[in-house]
């Protein structure tokens, strides 16, 4: 769940009003959401489990957070990661395999498309699995 305006009526022009009125849904929703996300990623070993699928569309934040991990010296974790974003669908597989197909050809997708993942994996020399690529 992310913060938005709740207080604001459609089409009417925001007012300090407005933000003041919507500062407590902000706050809650920071302490519902933000709060145990950070806590939960405090470790990088914890990342894997911790994201939700949202943050795993193939056009979100996979890679970044694959590159984190890597970053963090934690291939465990990004191999994980990798075997979380494939279960989640046929067309995670996919892009993840059309990705890597492209990494192996010598090209790059533009980055938050859908094989950008499957790229990253193929560059960084991380495993995952190899079917369908």
């Amino acid at each position: 769940m992310l913060w938005t305006p709740k207080t604001k009526p459609l089409g009417a022009e925001w007012t300090p009003a407005h933000r003041i009125a919507d500062a407590g849904t902000l706050v809650a929703d920071l302490a519902t959401a933000a709060v145990p996300w950070l806590a939960a990623t405090r470790d990088p070993r914890a990342l894997p489990e911790a994201v939700s699928d949202g943050l795993l569309r193939p056009w979100a934040f996979a890679q970044d957070l694959l590159e984190y991990l890597v970053s963090q010296d934690q291939p465990g974790p990004a191999e994980a990661l990798i075997g979380r974003y494939l279960s989640i669908s046929a067309a995670h597989q996919e892009s993840f395999a059309e990705g890597r197909r492209l990494a192996r050809a010598g090209r790059r997708p533009d980055w938050h498309t859908t094989p950008a993942f499957g790229w990253s994996c193929e560059v960084l020399g991380l495993t995952g699995p190899r079917s369908g690529g």
